[in-house]
């Protein structure tokens, strides 16, 4: 920290506001607390709007709240600016075409995710509900997956 004298108010380095603003975002998706993590997540994105973590976070967090479109931009955001398409995006991706009732799309991304990584129970789950939800004769292919 230093204090800039011609206004007489403290000042502190970007990268200590940023690292401490995501330590209170980890802290509060910890606490299962969706709405504060997008309250901090939007706060660091205003300073710093390439903070992928943050992105990832604010896609998950507006989920849990029922935010769809927030949680597709966030999440689309955090892959432009990565390129990374990682197991825990393409859960959340996935979890997005679910809830907009896009089955196609989200059977298609949640299995790209099992290939990945076949041990993510959310994965499975996730599958699962699509399966049953689509009810089309595939509830052997949800219990071998399950």
């Amino acid at each position: 920290m230093s204090t800039d004298d011609t206004i007489g108010t403290w000042v502190i380095d970007p990268e200590n506001s940023r690292s401490l603003r995501l330590k209170m975002i980890r802290k509060c998706k910890q606490q299962r607390r969706p709405v504060d993590v997008i309250l901090e997540a939007e706060e660091l994105l205003d300073v710093d709007p390439s903070c992928s973590e943050a992105l990832f976070y604010l896609g998950e967090a507006s989920l849990q709240v029922g935010n769809i479109a927030g949680a597709m931009q966030a999440f689309e955001q955090h892959i432009s600016l990565t390129g990374d398409l990682s197991v825990d995006v393409e859960i959340g991706v996935a979890m997005v075409h679910f809830e907009q009732c896009d089955l196609p799309t989200a059977e298609k991304t949640i299995r790209s995710a099992i290939k990945r990584a076949p041990h993510a129970a959310q994965a499975h789950f996730i599958l699962g509900l699509i399966l049953e939800l689509k009810d089309s004769g595939k509830r052997e292919t949800a219990a071998a997956f399950m």
